[in-house]
């Protein structure tokens, strides 16, 4: 606890914060004065709010009289009732609308309350049905001023569940409180323990996500996250939907914290452990629980590096196992005595394999391995595992082959990883039979020379992947380059694909499939090291393209091709974002005089195309990067962009102003960058013309000496120089009265702070990084009297700290690295400047605090 209160006290130092504990319960009063203490680091003007339904708790933390927030009117309650409950349906239940309001004002002004039953009344038509609702006996629980009140409210919609999404929704008090329920984990549980049938007509998976989605509807899950494609990934619950599952689920399922004394209960059949106790070898907590049919090992089990056998040996009902992220290294043979065991998730574990009787699980449908890195290989015989719907592998970097069968496993829906062998590049046809779902990766491609066995595999076919990888490794055999293109033909995936990454490609020209506006539904495409491509697809015709990577395409000329043109206006219609880079033979953006237009484009970066001279009519660009790139490119810029808030660039060996225009006609700009650029000797002139700039960083500009020498710039928030040896900055800081972060490192020149630097009475943070010369700071250093953070590193001649910095009482935190004379003088209670900065409550010298206080006024 100690290492996290530091930590809190660390990310918000020197920042002014919103900091807010929901929903809180715990009534200890030592506890809040600890909490009190540790916000103190913040800056003036911070705020700590707490929403509680404990009335004690208001009087402990409060400084001020709580507010206690009132319910919603009656109109408003019947409002968000009948937005839910009418769904469009006004003139239908016309005759509803007096026994609706009534049902509303039974809710009290709670809107949980008002949305789940409007969830609920928009599936029942007749007035019975309403009036029935209106007089159920649960209601009389109404008058209770605490939870249980508004519990009773949303029991009676769980009532009106069907009986299997009841089950299906009590098993998620499982998990803890503001848990993130990923979807697709929870549908897979659900499957393990039987709450979904199986149909040769409906997959369980689909079935599971009706179910998910009708809880969803119903308001028993919250605050969803969708992928790109809008399908939801995670939600979670309510704490009060919370406290109605765990009522509903009563002693099934259970969470208990390891390292307590804890009897499970005999009934229990589902379990959830956290905490970061070693699992013992004889847990006595579980002697009891001899019915379990789930055990979760929940996020933060770090410490647990095995399972002994005797664990496996005392579940042999268990359908779920989750062992993710603990620091198991091997598996106990005995996990093959758990027959029923449906699902297993060895995510993020240790492993480097798994035992052969994993293989003997033949009622397995998901086996979990995301991001075990040290996984070197699967069991050879894991085809026999013939009702696997989900083998999770992504991530599995040290995995070089798959076994042979693979092609046996018919139920399998997710293999996010396939890799072609180079002892048996066919066994790619093994693709040929499985329904894959979402996400695929086909690596070392440079094995598979048979255009055949490429079209055995069926891409086109699978028409539930959603992102297609296609990765080939380094190759020098002139047969295998000349194949490749006979074989990406044959891997030609679903005209539904949704995202398309190409990386290694070794052919001088793109598939057919790709050329042409076959992958009309396309949203984000990636073309990396395809070195020997010279013409790009005709990607402006793809109406749905938002998201464009083209990266190390060596031969080509230009962007588009003659036909690129014609009809601009439609072209690239939904890009936002676009990158080039490593394309050293681009010319042009079209091979035509006309660039068109590019309507939507938001961001775009171009790095290493030295040659690249002009770009589209770009009239919605907000952010502009452009590195190693040519000064005509840059002049373009300056003289056609007009809608910039961030630009940065990089590179410009040759320049030594700035374009007339690139600053100037884009007034808007919150953020500028300018660096590698070495011949370029002012800025001052340039940057004034800015009136909204926060923030400004200037990096290896050797030549640099003013920035800041006009007034102007008055704006600025963040200063930023580095490697700039002959700037100078004598002049101009004095303007900067709204600084807050300033950062000096490698220049060279510096022998001590700039004495304008003195009037910068709004600066908080200040870093010296490796300012060779520098050996003194100034006196005037005190008159920084917001400054809150200071950082010394590397700067070797630095021997001393002036005497003023005892006037720095906001000063909260001080690093000191690489400063070997000043580290000596900063030791604790016995160094000759010790005195000078002991009020600080963070000290670092050379890495580990030597000082950190845990509670100061």
């Amino acid at each position: 606890m100690y290492v996290i209160q530091r930590r809190v006290q660390e990310l918000i130092l020197g920042k002014k914060f919103l900091l807010v504990l929901d929903d809180v319960w715990d009534d200890d009063h030592e506890k809040y004065e600890r909490l009190k203490n540790l916000v103190h680091s913040g800056l003036d003007g911070s705020k700590l709010l707490v929403t509680t339904r404990n009335e004690k708790v208001a009087l402990l933390m409060g400084t001020t009289n709580p507010y206690r927030l009132e319910g919603l009117s009656d109109g408003d309650c019947w409002s968000l009732f009948q937005e839910l409950a009418y769904k469009n349906r006004q003139k239908e239940l016309l005759a509803l609308e007096e026994v609706g309001k009534e049902i509303a004002k039974k809710c009290r002004g709670v809107p949980l309350a008002a949305k789940a039953l409007g969830s609920l009344m928009c599936l029942k038509n007749q007035k019975s049905e309403w009036s029935f609702i209106r007089d159920c006996a649960m209601w009389d629980l109404m008058e209770h001023e605490d939870g249980a009140g508004i519990l009773s409210a949303l029991r009676v919609s769980y009532e009106y569940l069907p009986t299997h999404l009841k089950q299906c929704f009590a098993y998620c008090s499982i998990f803890p409180k503001g848990y993130r329920i990923n979807k697709n984990t929870l549908i897979h549980l659900w499957m393990a323990e039987g709450f979904v049938p199986s149909s040769e007509s409906i997959p369980p998976e689909e079935v599971g996500n009706g179910y998910f989605n009708e809880l969803l509807w119903r308001s028993f899950f919250q605050n969803v996250r969708r992928d790109f494609d809008g399908n939801i990934v995670e939600c979670d619950m309510h704490d009060l939907v919370h406290d109605l599952a765990k009522s509903v689920g009563g002693v099934d399922c259970f969470t208990a914290e390891l390292g307590e004394e804890v009897i499970i209960p005999v009934a229990t059949r589902h379990l959830s452990m956290f905490g970061n106790e070693v699992v013992p070898k004889n847990p006595s907590m579980l002697k009891s629980a001899q019915k379990l049919r789930s055990i979760f090992l929940l996020d933060g089990q770090r410490h647990i590096t095995k399972l002994s056998e005797s664990f496996f040996l005392s579940f042999r009902s268990i359908r779920a196992l989750d062992c993710s992220s603990t620091r198991i290294k091997k598996l106990s043979n005995s996990i093959g005595t758990l027959l029923h065991l449906r699902y297993l998730n060895l995510s993020n574990t240790l492993l480097r394999t798994l035992p052969k009787s994993i293989c003997c699980l033949l009622n397995l449908e998901a086996l979990m391995l995301k991001h075990c890195n040290h996984l070197i290989e699967l069991p050879a015989e894991i085809r026999k595992l013939v009702n696997l719907r989900h083998l999770d592998i992504y991530g599995c970097t040290s995995l070089t082959m798959l076994p042979g069968g693979i092609g046996q496993m018919r139920s399998l829906q997710t293999l996010p990883v396939y890799i072609v062998s180079d002892a048996a590049a066919s066994d790619i046809s093994e693709l040929q039979r499985l329904d894959l779902h979402g996400e695929l990766m086909i690596k070392n491609l440079e094995n598979l020379s048979n255009e055949i066995c490429a079209k055995n595999a069926n891409l086109k076919g699978k028409r539930h992947i959603r992102i297609l990888n296609l990765i080939w490794g380094q190759v020098e055999e002139m047969e295998t380059r000349e194949n490749v293109e006979r074989v990406v033909e044959g891997l030609q995936p679903n005209s539904d694909l949704r995202k398309l990454h190409l990386e290694g490609y070794i052919g001088a020209n793109f598939p057919s499939w790709l050329m042409t506006t076959y992958l009309v539904s396309i949203v984000e495409l990636s073309l990396l090291k395809c070195h020997r491509c010279v013409e790009l697809p005709q990607l402006e015709k793809l109406p749905f393209l938002e998201v464009l990577t083209v990266d190390g395409m060596d031969s080509a000329m230009y962007f588009c091709g003659s036909s690129g043109v014609k009809d601009s206006a439609t072209h690239f219609a939904s890009l936002k974002q676009l990158t080039l880079r490593n394309m050293p033979s681009l010319r042009g953006w079209s091979v035509n005089e006309d660039h068109g237009v590019l309507p939507r484009l938001k961001k775009l970066t171009c790095e290493a195309c030295p040659h690249l001279n002009n770009l589209p009519y770009l009239p919605s660009l907000n952010s502009l990067e452009l590195s190693d790139c040519s000064n005509e490119l840059l002049a373009e810029t300056a003289a056609n962009i007009t809608s910039l808030t961030h630009l940065m660039i990089s590179g410009f060996l040759e320049l030594i102003l700035l374009p007339e225009g690139l600053l100037k006609n884009n007034k808007s700009l919150l953020s500028v960058e300018i660096r590698e650029c070495p011949e370029i000797q002012s800025l001052s002139s340039e940057l004034k013309v800015l009136p909204c700039i926060k923030s400004l960083s200037v990096s290896n500009c050797k030549n640099l000496s003013s920035v800041l020498d006009s007034c102007g710039l008055g704006t600025l928030k963040s200063l930023s120089i580095h490697g700039c040896h002959n700037i100078s900055l004598e002049k101009g800081l004095q303007s900067l009265q709204f600084l807050q972060y300033a950062s000096l490192s490698d220049c060279g020149n510096l022998t001590t702070l700039p004495m304008p630097m003195k009037h910068l009475t709004s600066l908080q943070t200040l870093h010296i990084w490796s300012c060779s010369e520098m050996y003194m700071l100034p006196e005037w250093l005190g008159d920084l009297s917001s400054l809150r953070e200071l950082e010394l590193w590397y700067c070797g001649k630095l021997s001393s700290l002036p005497e003023s910095v005892k006037k720095l009482t906001k000063l909260q935190f001080l690093s000191i690295w690489g400063c070997p004379n000043l580290g000596s003088r900063c030791r604790k209670d016995v160094g000759e400047d010790w005195h000078k900065i002991k009020h600080v409550p963070f000290i670092k010298i050379n890495g580990p605090y030597i000082q950190a206080m845990t509670g100061y006024p």
